[in-house]
C-alpha cells in the first residue's frame, strides 16, 4: 500500500510539473515542452474594422445621394441603389434610427494577433471595444479614454515544439468623441493646419505651381511632404543611375 501511494505521489508531481495554469485551467501536452518564464517574443495586433464612406453623386453616375456607403478593407461589395424621395416617411424614420445606431461609441471589434516568425498563436484573435461610428465633416470617431484588458494566449514554437502560455495587455477604448485625427503638431514647417478639413496644407504655393507645370515629365506633387517628387522609377543602363531629382537616368561623372 505504501509503495502504491509513493507511485501515485510521483505521478501527480510529474503532472503538476508539466502543466501550466491558465485562468484556473491547466494545459497539459505530454509531447510538447513548456516554459514558465517571461515570453521571449513580442505579439503585435491589428484591428479589423470597417471603413465608412459618405458617397455622393458625381461623374454622371447615379449613386447614393444621402446615406452611408460601407467599404470594408476586404471583400468590397458593389450595390445598385434606387433613387427615393428624401421626404418619404421610410427615409426620415430610417435616417433617425440610423443616427442612433451609428453614433460615435465604443464597439466590439475583432483584433488580429500577429505572432512572431515561427510561432502559432491560440487564440489568434481577441475582441475589444474600439471607437467607431459616424462624425460630421472631416472629423473621425476617436478615443477619449482607454483601459488595458488582459488576455491569455498560447504560443507554439514550430521549430522546438515548445509551448509558452503568456498574458498580454491590449488597450480598449472606454469613451469616444468626434475630433480630428491629424493634429497641429503633425504638420511640417512648410505646412499650415486647416481645422475645417482636419489636415495639414502646404504653404509653398509657388513650388506647387512649378510642379504642376512639370507633370508631363512624370513629376507629381507630394501633399504629405510638400515637395515635387518623381512619380516613376526606371532601371538605367550600365554606366548611369536613376536621378529622382531630375526624374531621369544620369551618367556617372
Amino acid at each position: 500500500m505504501k509503495v502504491l501511494k509513493f507511485v501515485l505521489f510521483i505521478f501527480a508531481g510529474f503532472i503538476v510539473d508539466n502543466a501550466l495554469t491558465l485562468k484556473g485551467r491547466k494545459c497539459f501536452y505530454p509531447n510538447k515542452k513548456f516554459a514558465s518564464s517571461k515570453a521571449p517574443f513580442r505579439i503585435s495586433y491589428q484591428y479589423q474594422q470597417p471603413e465608412f464612406d459618405l458617397a455622393n453623386e458625381s461623374g454622371g453616375k447615379s449613386i447614393f445621394n444621402a446615406g452611408l456607403g460601407t467599404r470594408f478593407r476586404s471583400g468590397v461589395a458593389d450595390v445598385e441603389p434606387v433613387r427615393v424621395s428624401c421626404k418619404s416617411q421610410n427615409v426620415t424614420s430610417s435616417m433617425k434610427l440610423l443616427k442612433t445606431q451609428i453614433k460615435c461609441t465604443p464597439r466590439n471589434t475583432v483584433l488580429s494577433l500577429k505572432p512572431p516568425l515561427g510561432f502559432i498563436l491560440s487564440p489568434s484573435v481577441v475582441e475589444v471595444k474600439k471607437c467607431a461610428g459616424m462624425c460630421t465633416g472631416a472629423m473621425k470617431c476617436i478615443s477619449k479614454t482607454t483601459k488595458e484588458v488582459e488576455f491569455y494566449v498560447r504560443a507554439h514554437n514550430q521549430e522546438t515544439n515548445e509551448v509558452i502560455c503568456s498574458s498580454i495587455l491590449v488597450p480598449e477604448d472606454t469613451s469616444c468623441k468626434c475630433g480630428c485625427q491629424t493634429k497641429v503638431t503633425d504638420c511640417l514647417p512648410s505646412q499650415k493646419y486647416d481645422k475645417s478639413t482636419c489636415s495639414c496644407k502646404c504653404t509653398n504655393s509657388e513650388a506647387y505651381n512649378r510642379c504642376v507645370q512639370r507633370n508631363y515629365m512624370d513629376f507629381k506633387w507630394d501633399e504629405q511632404n510638400c515637395i515635387c517628387a518623381c512619380n516613376i522609377t526606371m532601371e538605367c543602363t550600365t554606366g548611369s543611375y536613376w536621378d529622382k531629382n531630375e526624374c531621369r537616368c544620369q551618367k556617372y561623372a
